[in-house]
């Protein structure tokens, strides 16, 4: 966990509940955007005034904006031949056929690229919210975004059905609140989740993929958000990373997020799977295949490996168990994934 210091940058200033700042206490802040819905905002301060912020008895936490990656530990770009292979044991079985009026997956990522798996015979894609160029169409500069929602909700059509998701029905959210060069920062990562948080009821959104991370900072504000976000009724899938032992992600450390590590085809840990104890909890919770995995490109197929792959797998096993279960809490939603997960070397595998 890294230590605030205080430099001339941007910060995240989470104030305690019900305490808001006057227009005299935010004079020497120039406040860049607001996050209602864990009272935030971001704010660029200098060195000198920063400490006294950070003191201020309405402050809860302090945090700078700090970078946040997409993980995937690697990726080949040239189209993928290979017929796919059926890792993951949820192919084996079937635990709902999704119906079109089930709730929506959200993925918060690079974008997502209007892939046919995606949007024939009918366009899922119900809304795209771009947070860093503005634009109104679905795209992806970076091919991260659509790989993980191809996981998840891709119908295999382009392939005849080889090549497929877990959820081939459910309408799709996508927020691109990362970069071409897989590159965002927290605040605006609490953008996108404020945006989720003002507009799941509108979008009937049931579950959201996060497959990125960064190093956890002290009291961290990603995981305050996926906190609120699940007190919402929203389920929080999050990638573990790729840093190895000992090395988890935010937010994947957050108390309420189902974090998600990697296995390969014989259901071993992949080396770069991040895991390990946060705060007494043993994290990820689960593991999905995320080894060698082909998915959606911008019009054909690829293959990428990492915990980002991971898990939109359980991401898409979620939104189908909350369509069976539409009341089903989050508790229950966590038993139900102990039932359909092996045990196997010490670990649970979706």
């Amino acid at each position: 966990m890294r230590r605030l210091t205080y430099n001339n940058g941007e910060y995240i200033i989470t104030l305690k509940d019900g305490e808001k700042f006057t227009p005299e206490e935010t004079r020497l802040m120039a406040v860049k955007r607001r996050f209602p819905f864990i009272n935030a905002f971001s704010c660029a301060l200098s060195a000198l005034n920063a400490p006294y912020a950070e003191k201020c008895k309405k402050v809860d936490s302090m945090t700078v904006d700090y970078d946040i990656y997409g993980i995937d530990a690697e990726s080949e770009t040239r189209e993928a031949k290979t017929k796919i292979v059926k890792y993951n044991r949820c192919h084996s079985y079937k635990i709902y056929s999704p119906s079109r009026n089930s709730k929506s997956v959200c993925f918060i990522d690079t974008g997502v690229n209007p892939h046919l798996d995606l949007t024939v015979p009918k366009n899922r894609i119900v809304k795209f919210v771009d947070l860093i160029n503005g634009l109104e169409l679905p795209y992806d500069d970076n091919g991260h975004g659509t790989f993980v929602t191809g996981v998840s909700m891709g119908n295999g059509i382009m392939s005849g059905k080889k090549i497929s998701g877990i959820n081939t029905v459910s309408d799709i959210v996508s927020i691109k609140a990362i970069d071409k060069r897989g590159h965002s920062t927290a605040a605006r990562i609490l953008e996108a989740m404020q945006w989720v948080a003002d507009n799941y009821r509108i979008y009937n959104i049931g579950v959201v993929c996060m497959s990125f991370g960064s190093e956890r900072i002290g009291d961290d504000p990603l995981e305050k958000g996926v906190d609120t976000l699940t007190s919402m009724g929203i389920t929080v899938v999050c990638a573990s990373g790729n840093g190895g032992k000992n090395v988890m992600r935010s937010p994947a450390t957050s108390r309420c997020a189902i974090a998600v590590g990697a296995v390969d085809s014989k259901l071993n840990i992949a080396d770069f799977t991040s895991r390990g104890i946060v705060r007494g909890m043993m994290k990820p919770e689960y593991y999905a295949i995320g080894v060698n995995v082909i998915g959606l490109a911008s019009i054909s197929y690829t293959k990428m490996s990492g915990t980002s792959i991971s898990a939109p797998y359980v991401a898409g096993i979620c939104s189908l168990i909350k369509e069976k279960y539409p009341h089903i809490n989050e508790e229950e939603l966590r038993e139900y994934l102990d039932r359909l997960s092996l045990r196997y070397n010490g670990i649970s595998i979706i």
